[in-house]
């Protein structure tokens, strides 16, 4: 991305990790870094509200993300923003793997809003064949919040 002549450059690492590594998958044993991304600093901060040292680049794996977000893409998470609003996509580890998802948070089993019952988050796909999930919140570990979607033309 180019910017305006003088204007300061970030740097944005693209990341790749461990799926196996779990709930602490941005742990530095569990994260490799495969390319760095410098994109106007003024623009992470205005557009996006978000410090440049928060933000990680992954690469979208599956079709759950359709239309969405599509094999290949990358997306621009912001690690400071972990916790869940509904409505919002997020990277998270839902027990089983990495995945990105919108989030909706719901309380019980039957997604009624009881305060008595434990809280969990109603896991969403973009792809209309993929079934929502849900998982008990204190289960979840969100790695960021999406901001942006990188894709080739």
């Amino acid at each position: 991305m180019a910017g305006l002549p003088g204007a300061p450059l970030a740097p944005i690492p693209e990341i790749t990790v461990e799926v196996a590594a779990g709930p602490g998958a941005l742990a530095e044993e569990f994260v490799s870094e495969t390319a760095r991304c410098h994109w106007p600093e003024n623009m992470i901060r205005y557009e996006a509200g978000a410090a440049p040292e928060n933000l990680r680049i992954l690469r979208v794996r599956g079709n759950s993300t359709e239309p969405e977000m599509r094999e290949g893409d990358r997306v621009v998470i912001d690690t400071s923003r972990r916790l869940p609003v509904t409505g919002e996509i997020f990277v998270l580890w839902d027990g089983h793997g990495l995945v990105v998802k919108h989030v909706e948070e719901v309380h019980g089993d039957q997604g009624l809003m009881d305060e008595d019952q434990p809280r969990r988050l109603r896991l969403i796909s973009a792809h209309p064949d993929c079934a929502p999930y849900s998982r008990l919140a204190e289960e979840v570990h969100i790695l960021g919040k999406v901001l942006w979607v990188v894709r080739r033309a």
